[in-house]
């Protein structure tokens, strides 16, 4: 596999400089389509670019040999109101993606999340999957898909960033000794798995000769709920913070149980998660802390 040419489209955020690093350590050769420079991966080549620039990401794409596909507006309550602009992102995006590829003979690992909200986001994101599967089967193009489940780690954008995600939140908040909110009675259960697994389960999937024929469920393939993530947190970090409930966010459901499969992953992959929730947390509570300089 090394010397393939692999272009990242928003290879410059949490998930795609990890992303970067890993295939640039196994040989590859990297370059991150995207419009914020990568503050994390300054040494890997960057293209600066939006997803719903034709022009731009068809020139990106020549000459590529693979395409992750990253790039997009993401949020459940956030994107609640900007439907028009989540779309042109999320589909026009990864129609312009597709069509590039299908051009230059790119192949295409297309990055979507698991539907059980409706809000504009997941819509999005299944419409996205949809054609990136319409694609394979009508221009008999190499695609393939991943749904990542609840990525957590180092360089995840916290609260004061703008998105807002339940581990960052937490972490900072303990770590301040600030109060912090839980959305709903906090007994959703949810499955979170660790940046590292998480990027080394997506590089398995397009190494693999198994062709999938629907997405391959990237998760810890257990279920942790909201409060459990908070003990945890406020355990480990022996914050006095205190939370507070509050009422569900627009676009998400309340009480709702989500764990990944991870049978194909294990059995026609070969990648079994390696990092539990305890480990990862730990690595995680650790990044933040040294960033507060606590």
């Amino acid at each position: 596999m090394q010397n393939k040419n692999v272009i990242i489209t928003g290879g410059s955020g949490f998930i795609g400089s990890h992303l970067a690093e890993a295939l640039a350590n196994k040989g590859y050769i990297v370059t991150i389509f995207d419009v914020s420079e990568p503050h994390f991966t300054p040494q890997i080549p960057f293209i600066k670019g939006s997803i719903t620039d034709r022009v731009a990401v068809n020139k990106a794409l020549k000459g590529m040999d693979v395409v992750f596909h990253l790039a997009g507006m993401l949020g459940t309550h956030e994107t609640v109101e900007t439907a028009h602009q989540t779309a042109e992102i999320n589909i026009l995006g990864m129609l312009n993606v597709l069509d590039a590829a299908r051009e230059h003979g790119v192949a295409v690992l297309d990055v979507t999340k698991p539907n059980y909200w409706r809000n504009t986001y997941t819509i999005t994101k299944v419409a996205a999957e949809e054609f990136s599967f319409m694609y394979r089967d009508e221009f008999d193009m190499n695609v393939k898909a991943v749904r990542w489940f609840n990525v957590y780690g180092p360089r995840q954008r916290t609260e004061d960033q703008g998105y807002q995600k339940a581990v960052p939140t937490f972490i900072m908040r303990a770590l301040k000794g600030e109060p912090f909110t839980i959305y709903g009675d906090g007994t959703q259960g949810t499955d979170h798995i660790y940046v590292s697994d998480a990027v080394d389960a997506t590089i398995a999937v397009f190494e693999s000769p198994h062709i999938p024929q629907e997405a391959v469920e990237i998760g810890s393939g257990e279920e942790i709920t909201v409060n459990e993530i908070a003990d945890i947190i406020l355990r480990l970090t022996k914050s006095p913070s205190k939370r507070q409930e509050v009422s569900m966010r627009r676009g998400e459901t309340e009480h709702t149980r989500i764990k990944a499969d991870i049978s194909v992953l294990k059995n026609k992959i070969g990648f079994t998660p390696k990092i539990g929730f305890g480990d990862g947390i730990l690595k995680t509570i650790e990044y933040y802390r040294l960033s507060l300089k606590l």
